[in-house]
């Protein structure tokens, strides 16, 4: 269903369901959190983000097509897929080195504080980031035509975004 929404062009409910979800856990993992669930707070707060997601789109387009497999594209699609998990598994690695250099110097117990205080000054820009980064693309492309238009709300985005994570 995300993808069906995304061929239409659908950006604005693509982007109140995943903000939904977004809010729905971001409430979810504080109140689990404060409740005393512990690191099971991340996971709930994790499943039911997702479900509120899922249960949007589902709302929205219940019927399916029927699935084909065009086995003269499998090489290219595998090779898009090597592509892309290689260039996800560089970037887990890139984000997991500083972990592993503090764990290292200084234990166990500060990398954990580490790791916690880095997770919610980075929660903003999560959570706000990935919605903004996928409807900036067609929205911008839609004034492509008016360049100084185009300037102008990505100024606007910009001032709200630092003001909102900053």
């Amino acid at each position: 269903p995300a993808a069906l929404a995304l061929r239409e062009l659908d950006y604005r409910f693509r982007a109140l369901s995943e903000f939904a979800g977004q809010a729905a856990q971001s409430l979810a993992l504080a109140g689990l959190a404060f409740a005393g669930f512990g690191v099971w707070s991340l996971v709930g707060a994790f499943l039911l983000g997702q479900s509120v997601t899922t249960a949007m789109y589902l709302r929205r387009r219940l019927v399916f097509g029927r699935p084909t497999l065009a086995f003269g594209r499998i090489r290219d699609v595998l090779t898009y897929g090597f592509r892309v998990t290689g260039g996800r598994l560089a970037g887990f690695a890139i984000s997991v080195a500083d972990m592993a250099t503090v764990s290292w110097a200084v234990g166990a117990r500060p990398a954990g504080l580490y790791l916690i205080a880095q997770n919610v000054a980075n929660a903003p820009l999560d959570k706000l980031g990935s919605i903004v980064t996928r409807v900036t693309f067609p929205a911008v492309a839609r004034l492509v035509d008016d360049p100084a238009r185009a300037r102008s709300y990505f100024v606007i985005a910009n001032f709200w975004l630092v003001a909102v994570c900053a």
